[in-house]
C-alpha cells in the first residue's frame, strides 16, 4: 500500500487527476487525448491509466487484446488449517517443483512450475490444494480446511496495449485507479 501512496502523491505533485471507484463504461481515443465515461461522468485527458488487472473493462472497452505467452506457472495464495503444520518450516522454500511461502498458523503462498495446468475457472479445492503443496514441498502434509485465496495464470499484455492510439500513455495492472491529465 506504502507504493500506491508513493505513486499517488507522485502523480498528485505533477498535476495528475486520479479518479477511483468509477466503473469504466466507454473510451473513446483522439488526437487530443482521451476520453472516458463513467456512469454520468465524461473525463478527457491526454493520458489513461487502467489498472484494474487482466480481466479489465477498461482493456475490453479499448479494444486491448491480452495475448502473451503461455503461463508458466499457477500461483496461489491460500488460508489453510494443517493437520500437522509442524513439518512446514516458516518462511519462503524453492524447490525443483516450486516455491512455497508459510507463514504460521496457516497462511500459503505457492508458485507451481506446472507450465500454468492449473485455470483460473476452476474451482480451488482442498485435495488441490493439498497435492500440490504436497508436490513443491516433497512433505507429505494434510490440509484439514481451507479457504481459498485466489490463483490467477498471468499473461502479459499485447504491445497494442501498452502503445494505445492516443499520445503518451500508460496502462497497468496493479490496483483499480483511472487517472486523467
Amino acid at each position: 500500500m506504502e507504493d500506491l501512496k508513493t505513486l499517488a502523491a507522485r502523480a498528485n505533485a505533477l498535476g495528475v487527476g486520479i479518479r477511483r471507484g468509477f466503473s469504466v463504461e466507454w473510451i473513446d481515443f483522439s488526437e487530443d487525448g482521451v476520453s472516458v465515461g463513467a456512469g454520468d461522468r465524461i473525463f478527457h485527458g491526454h493520458w489513461l491509466v487502467g489498472c484494474d488487472g487482466g480481466r479489465s473493462t477498461g482493456r475490453k472497452t479499448a479494444g486491448f487484446a491480452f495475448v502473451g505467452t503461455e503461463p508458466e506457472f499457477t500461483g496461489s495464495s491460500v488460508e489453510v488449517e494443517l493437520a500437522d503444520a509442524h513439518l512446514l518450516s516458516p518462511g519462503r522454500h524453492y524447490t525443483r517443483a516450486g516455491m512455497f511461502t508459510f507463514t504460521p498458523p496457516g497462511t500459503i503462498a505457492m508458485v507451481a512450475f506446472d507450465g500454468g495446468a492449473f485455470r483460473r475457472n476452476a474451482p480451488v479445492t482442498l485435495d488441490h490444494v493439498q497435492a500440490v503443496l504436497r508436490e513443491i514441498s516433497g512433505i507429505n502434509v494434510v490440509v484439514k480446511a481451507l479457504r481459498p485465496g485466489g490463483t490467477d495464470p498471468l499473461r502479459p499484455f499485447s504491445r497494442q496495449f501498452l502503445v494505445p492510439r492516443c499520445r503518451p500513455a500508460a496502462v497497468t495492472t496493479l490496483t483499480p485507479l483511472l487517472a486523467l491529465s
